[in-house]
C-alpha cells in the first residue's frame, strides 16, 4: 500500500505543504483523508494490537524506568537489569561532576563572563582562554539557533584529528572559542557508519529483519558478544530485543517526517562549529538526529552554534570589545 501511494504521488505534479516541507499534493491530509473514506473499514489484526499494546507498556513503564548517567530514562524493552549496577555508578559520578558544575564551576564562570561583557580588567586574558560556552549560550539565547537545511551539513568534526593534545581535546567543549588548524581535518558525514546505519534502517523501514544492522546485530548475538551499553541501559541480548532497538529508530524516523523537526526532543541541540571561512562544521551532538534529517529529505533542521574559530571571531568583532564584540559577533552568523 505505501509503494502504491509513493508512486502515485510521483505522478502528481501538484504540492502541498507540510511541517516538513512541500510535499505531493496526493500526500496532503485531506487527500489522504478522502482516500481512507473510500475504503471499507476493517478491524485491525491482532498482530498489530500486540504491537500497539507492547509499545504502549513501554512508554508507560518509562516514566518510573532507571537512569543513566545523562539523564533520559532507559527504555524498557532494551534494558536489562544486569546494567543496573554500572548505570549507578555512572550515574553517581556524573551527579557529582555536574553538581560541582552548578555550585561551584558555573557560577565563576558567569561571573567572569559578565566582567568580559563589561570589559573589566581581565577581559582580555577571559578571552584569550576562549570564552566559557556555558555563559555565552545563556547570554546569546536562541541567537545562536540556525534554521538550516540539512544538506548543508556535510561534514563533521574528527575530535583526535583537530585537537591531537588531550588535555585540550578534554577541555575543549567547555570554551566558545577554538583556537589553530581544527577545522581542516574534517571528514564526510554520509560517509560515516552513523548515516550508513539510518539509511539502512530506513531502506528496509517495511521489514528491519532484512537489514544489514539486524544481521551484523544478530551475528553478534550468536557468538555471544551481545551488544551492551550502560550509559543507555541497553542490552541487545535478544533478536526480539535487536528487533526493537532497530524500529525505535524507525518510529523517529516516521515522526520526524510526519511532524517535522522537533529542536527539544533530543537532550542536547544539534551542535555545529563555524571554521575559520564561516563555514559549518557539525560538531558531535545530534549526529543520528540529523542523519535521520537528511535520510527522510527534511527541508530545515534547527542547529546551536557551539563554536567559533578564534579567527573568524577577530573577523567579525573588529575593534569592539566586551558586550559590542559578543552582539556583532551574533549578527554575523550565517543565515540560511
Amino acid at each position: 500500500m505505501q509503494r502504491q501511494v509513493e508512486a502515485l504521488a510521483a505522478d502528481n505534479g501538484m504540492e502541498t505543504i507540510s511541517p516538513t516541507g512541500p510535499r505531493p499534493a496526493l500526500l496532503s491530509g485531506e487527500a489522504l483523508a478522502g482516500m481512507a473514506a473510500q475504503v471499507s473499514p476493517e478491524p485491525p489484526t491482532q498482530r498489530l494490537l500486540d504491537e500497539l499494546d507492547a509499545l504502549i507498556e513501554a512508554e508507560v513503564a518509562q516514566r518510573q524506568a532507571p537512569l543513566p548517567p545523562t539523564g533520559e530514562r532507559v527504555y524498557p524493552p532494551l534494558f536489562d537489569p544486569s546494567l543496573r549496577l554500572r548505570m549507578f555508578r555512572s550515574r553517581a559520578g556524573f551527579r557529582i561532576k555536574e553538581a560541582f558544575k552548578r555550585s561551584m564551576g558555573r557560577p565563576l564562570e558567569d561571573k567572569l563572563f559578565q566582567r568580559w561583557l563589561e570589559d573589566k580588567p581581565g577581559s582580555a586574558w577571559l578571552e584569550e582562554q576562549g570564552l566559557p560556552r556555558r555563559s555565552v549560550e545563556a547570554y546569546a539565547g536562541n541567537r545562536l539557533d540556525l534554521e538550516l537545511d540539512p544538506t548543508l551539513l556535510t561534514r563533521g568534526l574528527d575530535f583526535p584529528a583537530s585537537f591531537p593534545n588531550r588535555t585540550q581535546r578534554r577541555k575543549i567543549s567547555n570554551f566558545f572559542l577554538w583556537p589553530g588548524p581544527w577545522d581542516r581535518p574534517t571528514h564526510t558525514l554520509a560517509e560515516t557508519h552513523r548515516h550508513r546505519f539510518i539509511r539502512d534502517i530506513w531502506a528496509h523501514r517495511l521489514d528491519l529483519t532484512a537489514s544489514a544492522s539486524y544481521a551484523q546485530l544478530v551475528g553478534e548475538l550468536a557468538e555471544g558478544k551481545p551488544i551492551r551499553w550502560h550509559h543507555h541501559g541497553i542490552l541487545l541480548d535478544s533478536e526480539a530485543r535487536v528487533h526493537a532497538y532497530l524500529e525505535r529508530y524507525r518510529l523517529f524516523m516516521e515522526d520526524m517526517l510526519c511532524f517535522g523537526f522537533k529542536p527539544g526532543l533530543g537532550y542536547d541541540p544539534l551542535g555545529i562549529a563555524i571554521d575559520s571561512q564561516g563555514g559549518i562544521i557539525k560538531s558531535n551532538k545530534g549526529l543520528h538526529r540529523l542523519a535521520m534529517a537528511q535520510t527522510i529529505g527534511l527541508e530545515r533542521v534547527t542547529v546551536r552554534v557551539r563554536a567559533l574559530h578564534r579567527q573568524w571571531w577577530e573577523r567579525h568583532k573588529g575593534s569592539a570589545r566586551g558586550k559590542e564584540a559578543m552582539d556583532n559577533v551574533l549578527a554575523a552568523l550565517p543565515a540560511h
